[in-house]
C-alpha cells in the first residue's frame, strides 16, 4: 500500500505580508525621524548664542576722533515709528539715515546672536519699538521669520513663521538658488508703525498687521487684522500646491504707509496700488512692462516709486486742484524750469479727502506707459511739464 506524504502549505503569502509590513514601519520611523530632525533643525532657540568666527579682540576707542555731522532734515511719516526705526532704510524715504548714538565709552562689549538652529537664516530687516526691543526678520530656505529680540541679552521673547515663498520652492524644483535670492517678496518690505504694529503682505497675497503683546509670563505675535490682495494680483505661480501654473504670477514686495494713513503696495511687475486700512478699499494702477523690485519712498506730498524704466512719482485721490499741480509741480528748493519759465515757489496744497484713486505726477523719463485697472475709479495721469534735467523728485520740500 502506497504511503501518503503530507506537503506543508506554503507560507510566501505570510512572508509578504511581514516584508511590506516592516517596509512601511521603516518609512514611517525615517519619515518621524525626519520631520523630528527638520522641526529642531528649523526652530529658533531663544537664548543667544554668538556668530563663530566673530571678534573677541578689545575694543579701544580711537581719541582723536570727533563726530562729523552733516546738515539734513528726514520729513517724518506720522504713520511710521517714531524717529528712523521703522522701515529696512529707517524713515519713509528710505534715506538709510539712523539716529543711533554711539557706542562710545570705555570697556565696550561685543553681542552677537546667531538665528535659527540647523538650518542656515539670513537676518536683514530691523525695526524697533517704542520700548526699545527690536523686531528682525530672518530670511531661511523655506520662509521668513519675524523675531522680537530683549535688546539686552539678544534673547528671543517670541517669533511668527510666515508662509513658504513660491519661490523658494522653484528653486528647489529647478536646482536654482539665484531664483529665490533674487525675490525681495514675501515680507522683507515690512514696515512698523506708530503703533508698535508690524505690517507686510506674506507670501500668499495678504496683507497683514502683525502685534506683539505680552501675557503673564510670555510674549507672543498675534495677527491683529488682514486684508486679502489676490483679487487685484495675479498669483497663478509654482508652488506646492500647484505644480502646473499656466497663467500669470505676481508677487507683493512693498507695504508702506503714506503721511494720511493709506497703505501703499507694489509688485514685482509693475502694479501699484492702495490700501485704506480703515475701509478695506483697494486702488490699483499697473506699469505695463516694468518691474518694480525695491521699496517705496515717501514724504508729505508725494509717493516715489523706481522701477526698471523709470523713477515715479504718486499721489492718492486727494482733492487738490489739478492744474495747480500743473502748473506749480512739486515744491522745490531751488528754481525749476518750466517752459522756459522759472519757478521759485510752489502753490498750498489743499487738504485731502476720502482716496479716490491715484494719480500720476511726474516721470523723469518723459511719457509713462501708465494704465487704470478696472477696480480703480476716478483714476487720472497727470503728466508734469518740468524739463528732464529739473531735479523734481530730488529737491521736495
Amino acid at each position: 500500500m502506497a504511503e501518503h506524504v503530507g506537503v506543508p502549505p506554503r507560507k510566501s503569502g505570510r512572508r509578504q505580508q511581514r516584508g511590506c509590513g516592516c517596509l512601511l514601519a521603516l518609512l514611517i520611523l525615517i519619515a518621524t525621524a525626519g520631520a523630528g530632525w527638520w522641526k529642531n533643525a528649523d526652530r529658533e532657540v531663544a537664548e543667544a548664542r554668538s556668530i563663530a568666527g566673530g571678534s573677541n579682540a578689545k575694543i579701544v576707542l580711537e581719541g582723536s576722533f570727533a563726530p562729523a555731522p552733516v546738515a539734513g532734515a528726514i520729513s517724518p511719516n506720522p504713520f511710521l515709528a517714531a524717529g528712523t526705526n521703522g522701515t529696512m532704510h529707517g524713515d519713509g524715504g528710505q534715506s538709510d539715515t539712523h539716529l543711533a548714538a554711539g557706542p562710545f565709552g570705555q570697556d565696550l562689549e561685543v553681542r552677537s546672536r546667531r538665528s535659527g538652529n540647523g538650518l542656515p537664516r539670513q537676518c536683514s530687516t530691523f525695526v524697533y519699538r517704542s520700548d526699545g526691543k527690536p523686531i528682525v526678520m530672518c530670511g531661511g530656505i523655506f520662509g521668513f521669520r519675524m523675531i522680537l529680540l530683549e535688546p539686552e541679552t539678544l534673547e528671543v521673547l517670541a517669533s511668527y513663521d510666515l508662509p513658504m515663498r513660491p519661490s523658494s520652492f522653484e528653486a528647489l524644483v529647478r536646482r536654482d538658488l539665484g531664483i529665490m535670492m533674487n525675490d525681495s517678496s514675501g515680507g522683507a518690505y515690512m514696515f512698523l508703525d506708530n503703533h508698535d504694529r508690524l505690517v507686510f503682505a506674506n507670501s500668499q497675497w495678504l496683507v497683514q498687521r502683525l502685534v506683539a503683546s505680552q501675557y503673564p509670563g510670555r510674549w507672543t505675535f498675534e495677527v491683529e487684522r488682514q486684508w486679502d490682495l489676490k483679487p487685484y494680483v495675479p498669483h497663478d505661480c509654482l508652488n506646492w500646491n500647484n505644480w502646473f501654473p499656466n497663467s500669470e504670477c505676481d508677487k507683493i514686495t512693498t507695504v508702506m504707509p503714506d503721511h494720511q494713513g493709506l497703505y501703499w503696495w507694489t509688485t514685482r511687475r509693475g502694479r501699484i496700488g492702495t490700501l485704506d486700512p480703515r475701509s478695506g478699499r483697494v486702488a490699483m494702477l499697473s506699469l505695463k512692462g516694468e518691474e518694480i523690485q525695491n521699496a517705496l519712498a515717501m514724504d508729505s506730498f508725494a509717493v516715489y516709486v523706481l522701477s526698471d524704466h523709470a523713477q515715479y512719482a504718486f499721489f492718492s485721490g486727494c482733492k487738490w486742484s489739478t492744474a495747480a499741480i500743473v502748473a506749480f509741480g512739486l515744491p522745490v528748493r531751488a528754481p525749476v524750469e518750466r517752459s522756459g519759465q522759472s519757478l521759485r515757489e510752489a502753490e498750498p496744497r489743499q487738504p485731502c479727502s476720502a482716496p479716490t484713486g491715484l494719480h500720476l505726477l511726474t516721470t523723469l523719463t518723459g511719457a509713462s506707459t501708465l494704465s487704470s485697472s478696472d477696480e480703480l475709479t476716478g483714476a487720472a495721469s497727470v503728466p508734469f511739464p518740468f524739463s528732464r534735467k529739473a531735479p523734481a523728485l530730488l529737491t521736495t520740500a
